[in-house]
């Protein structure tokens, strides 16, 4: 999952989320208690592509990629 900071997402962080959720999920997105963002049934094998991407969204840093 993806930190939301300080709980709050705008609507272009959640379209780029949603984006994201489809191109290398089921389409998907959770919400958790922490509060993050989950993008539910990413394939293994598709996995490190979607954390470059979501790194290239400032979701995670690039370093966790």
């Amino acid at each position: 999952g993806f930190p939301i900071l300080r709980g709050r997402l705008d609507p272009n962080t959640m379209r780029a989320a949603a984006d994201l959720a489809e191109r290398f999920g089921s389409g998907a997105l959770r919400t958790t208690h922490m509060p993050n963002l989950g993008i539910l049934d990413v394939p293994r094998e598709r996995l490190r592509n979607a954390l470059v991407q979501a790194g290239k969204r400032r979701f995670v840093r690039l370093r966790d990629a």
